[in-house]
């Protein structure tokens, strides 16, 4: 269902798979996404922004499943 980037792809490639995976409500996938177009283009304050959010999110939900439990 989820294209991968090619190897060699840029940080652009992994951003708007991100942003899909983020439309989706795929948060973990969204993440992953997200750090490797950190990990081409390190400090950009876009994507870590992104990141911070995802991971803010990933607690919120986790947080939603235990207490469904």
């Amino acid at each position: 269902l989820w294209a991968e980037p090619a190897e060699g792809d840029t940080a652009e490639a992994w951003l708007k798979r991100a942003a899909e995976a983020e439309a989706a409500f795929e948060i973990a996938r969204a993440l992953e996404y997200y750090q490797k177009a950190d990990a081409l283009r390190p400090d950009d304050p876009v994507i870590l922004q992104k990141i911070a959010q995802q991971l803010s999110d990933l607690t919120l939900k986790t947080r939603g499943e235990a207490e469904k439990k």
